[in-house]
Order: structure tokens, then sequence, then C-alpha cells
């Protein structure tokens, strides 16, 4: 899975977003358990189809996650965060994890590279 996403292979492209979704939570899911941090991770979707990838609850911390197999980012993968923050009605971080090269805003949303990500999580940026 990782090779097909660091293009060591390539990888059908309708199944690229699961396979990365898929890397994503394992490796949330991997260095919590590795650092002893206990970890909560669930997704968000309504009914109108809004959805989050992962909400990750630790350290006192609620994290808002999408997951994007791609190196571009737009506003309109950032509806789901938008709702999620406006349901969920306290502080989180939402944050765009993706296969590009750099940080970058959007719209008030951290886009991060995704292995940037998991070293902010975790404390190791």
């Amino acid at each position: 899975m990782l090779g097909g996403l660091l293009e060591s292979f390539t990888v059908s492209p309708d199944r690229i977003g699961l396979h990365f979704e898929n890397l994503l939570f394992n490796q949330i899911q991997n260095t919590a358990w590795s650092y002893d941090t206990p970890i909560r991770i669930s997704s968000y979707r309504t009914g109108a189809g809004a959805e989050v990838d992962f909400i990750v609850e630790m350290r006192d911390q609620v994290w808002a996650i999408e997951a994007k197999a791609s190196t571009n980012v737009g506003v309109d993968d950032l509806t789901g965060l938008k709702c999620f923050e406006t349901f969920y009605g306290k502080k989180c971080r939402p944050v765009v994890a993706y296969l590009g090269q750099s940080r970058r805003f959007l719209q008030q949303v951290e886009v991060w590279p995704w292995q940037e990500l998991l070293a902010e999580m975790f404390g190791k940026a």
C-alpha cells in the first residue's frame, strides 16, 4: 500500500483513496499504540453527504482529518471539515492530510503532508 502511494508501483485510480485512508488510519492507530497514547478514532457523516474521514480524540485535543490521496487540495475538499466544525461547536483542529510536499492554509484549514501531520500529532515535528 505504501509503495503504491510513494509510486513504487501503480495503484488503480479507483482504489488509491481507500488505500490512502487505510494507510493513514493504521499509521495514526499504530503510532498512538507505540507511544502508549490513549486514542479514540471515529468518523463523521451527515445524511446530506458531508463527511470527515477521521475524528481523532487524544491528549485533550480533537483532530478532524480529511485524507486526500492527491497532491492538490481545493476548497471543495473542505466541505466536510467546515460542516463538522459547525456541528461540533467546540475547539477542534481541522486538517487535510495529503500527498503533497508543503504545508499551507486553505480558508483557515491546515493542509499538511501526511507524514508531517503524524509528527505534529505525536509531538515529533
